[in-house]
């Protein structure tokens, strides 16, 4: 009769086979299939034996023994991935086959359960050992998407109070697609039509990893304008001018004067009121008013006082002046510069 010990592990070579003899003369001989001449034949390797059994007679008999092996241990790893760049939320697990259950494992990292967790991207190894302590080793890999970036654009606000800014943004990385929040409410990837003031924005992609960026939209000052005048000196003259003085927007400035004129000095006015309009680089304007004044006109009166006797040169006159601008000077036809001319 022939007892066997199969292989522990697949291919390996420590399998027995024991002959049990009866009967006969004792002692007995033995002539295994493969050399040896011991009852129990060693070191096999998984196969069919045959052993000859030979007693003090030389009678013999002839039996016949299998190895067995289990089949080889097989381990697959599967891995479900990083979410978001950098952190630590992979797994990989290990299915195991063959050999002879139950399995143990122990993974590159230390961990010892059929799934590892709480990985960061890389390469593992997890060592499979069955019952019979046979062992296979696998590899898995954690991936992980790129990290989020965001990068953007800004237009800032064309005139002072307007609502014409703008901001273009570029996401990349991460797994699309992306969403976006904007601390104004919108919910699109760029913004336009706005007014000057800060704002940020929250992207989300498709693992639910976010990326926060703020921008601010800038505006010019207001335009101001100042006109300075200087009037006309004589009633109905034209020499006025108003000159204008713009400061804030965006340099250079246009102007356009309501009679036509386009320096900053409308020249050659006579009295009234004018409108400038400022324009900057922008295109954004404002409007200013000035006004030429002119004096009255000059009056004279003259008061007489007559010559008290015939050829006697006691007479005088005095001019009264009005209008125009004081101080006033004179000029009489006989030379006198004071306003009462004597002697006459």
């Amino acid at each position: 009769t022939v007892a066997d010990a199969d292989v522990l592990c697949n291919g390996d070579a420590d399998g027995t086979l024991t002959v049990v003899a009866d009967g006969g003369t004792a002692p007995y001989t033995y002539a295994w299939s493969n050399g040896q001449t011991d009852a129990t034949a060693t070191g096999l390797v998984a196969g069919t034996y045959t052993v000859t059994v030979t007693d003090a007679n030389g009678c013999t008999e002839t039996a016949e023994g299998t190895v067995n092996e289990p089949t080889d241990v097989t381990a697959t790893v599967a891995d479900a991935d990083v979410l978001c760049n950098g952190d630590a939320d992979g797994t990989l697990t290990v299915v195991a086959d063959g050999g002879t259950a139950d399995y143990t494992y122990e993974w590159s990292n230390g961990q010892t359960d059929a799934t590892a967790t709480g990985l960061v991207a890389g390469t593992y190894t997890v060592t499979v050992t069955d019952a019979n302590g046979c062992t296979e080793t696998a590899e898995g890999t954690v991936n992980e998407p790129t990290a989020l970036t965001l990068t953007g654009t800004t237009v800032e606000v064309g005139c002072n109070g307007d609502a014409s800014g703008s901001i273009d943004i570029t996401v990349g990385g991460g797994t699309p697609d992306y969403t976006y929040a904007w601390s104004n409410g919108a919910a699109t990837e760029d913004l336009s039509d706005l007014t000057a003031g800060t704002y940020s924005v929250t992207v989300t992609d498709a693992n639910g990893c976010t990326i926060d960026e703020t921008f601010e939209i800038e505006e010019s000052s207001d335009i101001e304008a100042t006109v300075a005048d200087t009037d006309v000196l004589c009633n109905g003259d034209a020499d006025g001018t108003l000159t204008v003085v713009a400061n804030g927007g965006t340099a250079p400035y246009t102007y356009a004067w309501s009679n036509g004129q386009t320096d900053a000095t409308a020249t050659g006015l006579v009295a009234g009121t004018y409108t400038v309009m400022v324009t900057d680089a922008n295109g954004c304007t404002e409007t200013a008013e000035g006004t030429v004044n002119e004096p009255t006109d000059v009056t004279a009166t003259v008061a007489d006082a007559d010559v008290l006797c015939n050829g006697d040169a006691d007479g005088t006159l005095t001019v009264v002046a009005d209008g125009g601008t004081a101080p006033y000077t004179y000029a009489w036809s006989n030379g006198q510069t004071d306003a009462t001319a004597t002697g006459l």
